[in-house]
């Protein structure tokens, strides 16, 4: 029997009698239906098909959250993986309204873990009244109120102002306004039984206000999770932290 070139279908031949052409249409199609199979793998929403050769195709299924497509180490097939904690992982955005507090991480469901060093906290959002913003860290349920420490310029206007302050109830986050604020807050190492660093970049606050602050947690404990308070009334907007640095 006669085969086509590219996929080896059998077809019959020039001199093959008229009776025998149904079933060698049925073996034609039989052929075609195996090979178009091949070429489409997937079964399930979300499935990538990729070549094993230059004529057959696998399937890899879709991968979980957060997970991006890579190269295996031997760069013979695409693969999922968690992308590499050097980067920003985002592990949480928490949206709220009109509340006095947010509190996220616990032991059941920890926010900070040996996973990443370190920690990026990005804060968009208004407030009752032009106030400060603050965090303290957590362990389990148990927010840590004491021994944090800081010291920090801020610009109002046109006026600089330097401060410093210790044994404060929370760590500062920078200002929050009626009508509009961003705030920057990086967490270095506060998983590890260590002294925990903080760094803010704030804009908010009276008037045209921008802070940079350098705060400190004295305490040696590990800490799993964060609450983000204003000094008085409510805030309103979004949290976003992300992970990095291992």
């Amino acid at each position: 029997m006669a085969t086509t070139t590219n996929y080896s279908w059998t077809t019959p031949d020039d001199t093959d009698l008229v009776k025998d052409g149904a079933s060698a249409i049925r073996t034609l199609g039989s052929s075609a239906d195996t090979t178009v199979k091949n070429l489409n793998p997937g079964t399930t929403a979300g499935d990538v098909d990729y070549y094993t050769s230059s004529t057959a195709k696998a399937r890899i299924a879709i991968g979980t959250a957060g997970q991006v497509l890579t190269v295996n180490s031997g760069a013979t097939a695409p693969e999922w993986a968690t992308p590499s904690s050097g980067a920003l992982t985002l592990l949480k955005k928490e949206t709220f309204s009109a509340v006095s507090s947010v509190s996220i991480g616990s032991d059941a469901s920890p926010l900070f873990s040996s996973t990443y060093d370190n920690y990026y906290i990005n804060f968009i959002g208004t407030t009752s009244s032009n106030t400060g913003l603050f965090f303290r860290l957590r362990a389990n349920t148990t927010d840590a109120s004491t021994n944090y420490s800081r010291q920090q310029i801020e610009a109002v206007n046109a006026t600089t102002y330097i401060s410093s302050a210790t044994s404060q109830t929370s760590g500062y986050f920078g200002s929050v306004r009626t009508d509009r604020s961003a705030n920057d807050l990086y967490l270095y190492s506060p998983f590890l039984a260590t002294q925990t660093i903080g760094f803010v970049n704030a804009n908010g606050g009276a008037g045209d206000a921008i802070a940079i602050q350098n705060s400190r947690h004295t305490d040696t404990t590990s800490y799993n999770g964060i609450t983000v308070l204003p000094g008085g009334g409510t805030i309103t907007g979004t949290l976003l932290i992300y992970g990095y640095g291992q």
